[in-house]
């Protein structure tokens, strides 16, 4: 079982701040590294993932095929709890960003596979 603290720092109703479990807490961990810049961490400069240097070229397929490159290598750092079935990740020019779909399964439980989606835009 994996818990991590909530990075907005909600509280419970207890005053304490609350945690996320199990695959709430990958989900976490994988918005985590992919949104922060490469630097910006304390005491782990190197945590992030370098997708912010493709975040101002052109939002179009060729683009959407590095992005998705330098993604699975931030995963394969970052994240060693899961394994990477499929990832999928669609140019959207219209609305300015990319909508990424990641197909994992957890290490430890096997034979669960888990979807999670998320929006990436330039800044």
């Amino acid at each position: 079982m994996w818990v991590d603290l909530d990075m907005e720092m909600r509280k419970k109703a207890n005053g304490d701040i609350a945690d996320m479990r199990e695959n709430s807490a990958i989900e976490n961990s994988l918005g985590n590294i992919w949104k922060t810049l490469s630097g910006s961490r304390r005491m782990l400069y190197s945590f992030a993932s370098p997708t912010w240097g493709v975040l101002f070229e052109q939002i179009d397929e060729i683009t959407s095929r590095e992005l998705g490159r330098m993604l699975l290598k931030s995963i394969e750092r970052w994240e060693d709890r899961i394994k990477v079935e499929n990832l999928h990740i669609d140019a959207d020019p219209d609305n300015n960003q990319y909508v990424v779909q990641l197909t994992y399964t957890v290490i430890s439980e096997g034979d669960a596979t888990y979807i999670y989606t998320d929006v990436i835009r330039p800044v």
